[in-house]
């Protein structure tokens, strides 16, 4: 019997927040504010553990099984099948980034990024990077847009941002079109906004729809 976790790759939601608040949404209403859920067939993977039951889950995180620890990580980070506990959620995920396990080094980019912890975070991050996991390069742009953990760079962000597009992740359409629609570290070029909104609209992002529909600042 196999247990299975799809574990989501979580981002720095504030920073994303705050870049669309004016659009109102419901915070339910779009990934960018939930992180993206890893579907098993990912080059990345879901979690995939043999087990019957939460124990042997622990158990074999207990053994330094990467796998385990990150579905730990995840299951503390957001109080599923457990009481919520960011400490023990940071413990599970260090641990399975030591081996170098790239959802664990991306969420745990992420949770020491909310606790304000950006250099750390954007280690993290990099590491994340390195062994593949492009969901990095989200959280590096608003690192770098903000001037959390790396010196401001708002080109740079724009860059980060671009390598998310390319990578096909919707919250990456989200940011380049974003930036390019309020020429932030980039020129202002609506057109090509309104067609990075159109990609990921067609990805499904109600967020894209909604600057689609509003004209994204072009009247």
């Amino acid at each position: 019997m196999i247990f299975r976790i799809n574990i989501a790759v979580r981002q720095p939601t504030t920073e994303i927040r705050r870049a669309y608040h004016q659009n109102n949404l419901s915070p339910a209403s779009n990934s960018v504010f939930q992180g993206v859920t890893i579907p098993v067939h990912d080059p990345i993977q879901s979690i995939a553990i043999p087990a019957e039951s939460l124990e042997r889950l622990l158990a074999a995180a207990a053994c330094g099984d990467p796998d385990a620890n990150a579905a730990m990580g995840y299951l503390y980070e957001n109080g599923i099948a457990v009481k919520q506990d960011i400490e023990k959620a940071v413990s599970y995920y260090e641990s399975a980034a030591e081996q170098r396990h790239p959802i664990a080094c991306c969420n745990l980019g992420s949770v020491l990024y909310r606790k304000r912890a950006f250099a750390e975070a954007v280690d993290a991050w990099h590491v994340a990077l390195s062994i593949g996991c492009h969901y990095a390069f989200i959280g590096l742009g608003l690192a770098s847009e903000h001037g959390n953990g790396m010196s401001r760079d708002l080109s740079r962000a724009y860059d980060y941002f671009c390598s998310a597009a390319e990578a096909g992740l919707i919250d990456g359409l989200l940011l380049k079109a974003r930036c390019l629609r309020d020429g932030t570290g980039v020129k202002r070029n609506v057109l090509l906004a309104r067609e990075t909104f159109e990609k990921a609209a067609q990805q499904g992002s109600g967020i894209a729809y909604f600057e689609l529909a509003t004209g994204i600042g072009d009247g």
